[in-house]
């Protein structure tokens, strides 16, 4: 984990919550490098997705910015859990990027045919 600095409160108060009590940023670093999926909580990195420790400290960084939903394709995908299934609509640069963050998880880039026929009015 990685505490950061007071600077750096403005723009994490700037930025939504993800979830409640954490937010998901992007880090920029002096050097050009970019580390997505980087969970904060109270001003502490918990977490980067793809690494097993925080490879930079506080002085690296050059930009913190929200992982919001980006200018993305919205992706429809369902997670069957035996007795039925949870919906969900991703956000993501393709069908593609969702397949092989989520493997298992069914995709569609189309709406599924209706397995019961649409009730007439």
């Amino acid at each position: 984990m990685l505490q950061l600095s007071d600077k750096w409160a403005a723009a994490l108060l700037g930025e939504r919550e993800t979830g409640m009590g954490y937010q998901v940023v992007t880090i920029r670093l002096k050097d050009g490098r970019r580390f997505d999926g980087v969970a904060v909580t109270g001003g502490i990195i918990a977490s980067i997705d793809g690494h097993d420790h925080i490879p930079f400290s506080d002085s690296d960084i050059a930009a913190i910015h929200g992982e919001s939903w980006p200018s993305s394709t919205r992706i429809l995908v369902c997670h069957d859990y035996g007795q039925g299934g949870l919906w969900a609509i991703v956000c993501a640069d393709s069908a593609e990027q969702v397949r092989q963050r989520f493997p298992g998880l069914p995709v569609f880039e189309s709406p599924p045919r209706r397995s019961m026929p649409a009730r007439s009015r």
